[in-house]
C-alpha cells in the first residue's frame, strides 16, 4: 500500500490516464497484482487483471468512509484487503490492495485442529509421564515408610536401607536409623531392668511367703514364731530398700525428670556428718576409719540430701566389703580446680574384668562380694546417677585382695 500511495502522489499530477495505467500495471507486475483504484466520481482509475476476475468486487467500495483492513472469501479463496482513501491535487481516490491468504488460512485451520487433537494427547502423556516420574521419585520414600511401619518391639534391630546417594533421603535414612539405635538401646535397658527387678524381687518375696507358710502350718512355740517374724522383717526391710532404689532409678530414667536444684553447699560438713553416721557400723565390724577433712568450708554446687546419699552409698560399700580389722580412709581435698572426695578401703577388691560393669544395675562381681545378703547391686548405680546429676565424675580403682578406692570429683566454684 505504501508503494502504491507514493507512486500515485508522484505520477497522478504529471501523467495522463493511459500513462497512469501503465504505471499501475508495472506496479502490479512487481508483486502487487491485486490492486484497484477508484476515483471520487465512481470511475475506475485502475484495476489489475487479477482483480477484474472477481465478481463481485473484493470489497464493495460504497464510500471513502470505510477504510481499514477487511477479509473476504470469493471463488473458494480467502483474501485480506486494505482499503485507504487518498487525496491528490484536490481529487479523492480510494485505493485497495489485496493479498491471498488462503494458504495461511488453511495452515491456521490445520494448526487449530492439530492443536485440538494434540492438547488432550499431551495432557494424557504429561499426566502419565508425571505419574511415572513421581512414582520413581517417591519410591524410596514409600520404601522407607513401609520399612518404618514394619519395625516394632519384636524387630527393633531392623534398620532402613541407606542409599549411596548423599541426598536428603540418605540423610533421612541415617537419621531414622540413629533414632532406632537409641530406641533399641533404651528398650533393651528397660527390658533388662524389668527382668532383673522381677528376678531380684522374686527371691525375697518367695522367702517371706515360705517362712510364713511354714510358721502357720502347725502350732509352734512363741520363740519359733518370733524367729519366723524376725526373718520376715529382715527380708521385708531388704525388699523395701530394693523397691525404693528401683523407684529412684526409674525416676532417673524418666525423660521428664528435672535436674536437681544445685545450691552452694559445704561438702566438708556433709562428709563429716556421713562419717559420723557410719561410725557404729565400722565399729561393729572392727574397722578403723581415718577421716581427713579441711578445717575450712569447701563449697560446691549440690543438693545436700542427694550428696549425703551418695557418700553413704560409697561408705556403705567400703564397709560391706572390708575384712574385720581393716581400714577405711575418707579424704577431702582441692586438686587442680576441683574438689575430690576419696573413700579407700582394704577390702576384697574388684577384679579388672569386673571394674567396667560395677555401675550397672543389679551387677555384682562375684559371690564373695554378695555374701551376707549384701545388697541387690543397685547402690553404685544410684551413686553414679547422683554424681552425674552434680556434673561430677565417679572414678574407681581396685585390685583383688588389696581393696578399692572410689573418688568423686566435683567442679569447684569460687566463693565471693
Amino acid at each position: 500500500m505504501d508503494a502504491v500511495t507514493a507512486m500515485m502522489q508522484v505520477s497522478v499530477p504529471k501523467l495522463s490516464l493511459a500513462e497512469l495505467e501503465d504505471e499501475f500495471r508495472e506496479q502490479s507486475s512487481l508483486g502487487g497484482d491485486l490492486i484497484q483504484v477508484k476515483s471520487s466520481d465512481g470511475g475506475w482509475v485502475f484495476r489489475s487483471p487479477s482483480t477484474q476476475q472477481f465478481a463481485p468486487e473484493l470489497v464493495k467500495i460504497a464510500s471513502a468512509d470505510q477504510p481499514g483492513v477487511h477479509e473476504t472469501e470469493t471463488k473458494g479463496k480467502r483474501y485480506r484487503v486494505l482499503t485507504q482513501p487518498l487525496e491528490i491535487g484536490g481529487r479523492k481516490y480510494l485505493v485497495q490492495v489485496a493479498a491471498n491468504i488462503s494458504d495461511f488460512a488453511e495452515l491456521q485451520r490445520k494448526f487449530f485442529w492439530l492443536t485440538m487433537l494434540l492438547i488432550p494427547l499431551m495432557i494424557v502423556g504429561a499426566s502419565t509421564g508425571g505419574y511415572w516420574l513421581s512414582g520413581r521419585a517417591f519410591k524410596p520414600v514409600t520404601t522407607i515408610i513401609e520399612k518404618a511401619r514394619s519395625i516394632n518391639a519384636t524387630n527393633l534391630s531392623s534398620r532402613l536401607a541407606v542409599s549411596g546417594n548423599k541426598d536428603e533421603l540418605h540423610k533421612l535414612s541415617e537419621t531414622l536409623n540413629g533414632m532406632l539405635d537409641r530406641i533399641e538401646s533404651s528398650f533393651k535397658k528397660v527390658q533388662q531392668f524389668s527382668d532383673d527387678a522381677s528376678h531380684e524381687l522374686r527371691t525375697p518375696i518367695s522367702l517371706i511367703r515360705t517362712t510364713a507358710e511354714l510358721a502357720l502350718r502347725r502350732e509352734r512355740d512363741p520363740e519359733t514364731y518370733r524367729t519366723a517374724l524376725n526373718e520376715i522383717l529382715i527380708e521385708s526391710e531388704k525388699t523395701s530398700e530394693m523397691i525404693e532404689s528401683l523407684l529412684v532409678l526409674a525416676r532417673s530414667d524418666a525423660s521428664s525428670q528435672p535436674q536437681l536444684p544445685l545450691l552452694k553447699t559445704d561438702i566438708a560438713a556433709i562428709v563429716r556428718d556421713c562419717c559420723n553416721k557410719v561410725a557404729p557400723f565400722t565399729q561393729s565390724r572392727e574397722l578403723s576409719h581415718v577421716v581427713d577433712l579441711p578445717s575450712t568450708p569447701t563449697v560446691i554446687l549440690g543438693d545436700a540430701k542427694f550428696l549425703e546419699r551418695l557418700l553413704l552409698l560409697i561408705l556403705d560399700n567400703a564397709i560391706k566389703y572390708s575384712h574385720p580389722g581393716g581400714q577405711i580412709r575418707t579424704k577431702l581435698e582441692r586438686i587442680a580446680g576441683s574438689v575430690t572426695v576419696t573413700v579407700e578401703d582394704t577390702g576384697i577388691g574388684i577384679s579388672e574384668e569386673d571394674l567396667p560393669r560395677i555401675f550397672e544395675r543389679f551387677y555384682r562381681a562375684d559371690k564373695a562380694r554378695s555374701r551376707d545378703g549384701a545388697g541387690a547391686g543397685l547402690g553404685l548405680s544410684i551413686a553414679k546417677w547422683i554424681a552425674d546429676m552434680h556434673h561430677a565424675e565417679l572414678l574407681v580403682a581396685s585390685s583383688v585382695g588389696q581393696g578399692s578406692s572410689f573418688t568423686i570429683r566435683f567442679p569447684q566454684i569460687s566463693v565471693e
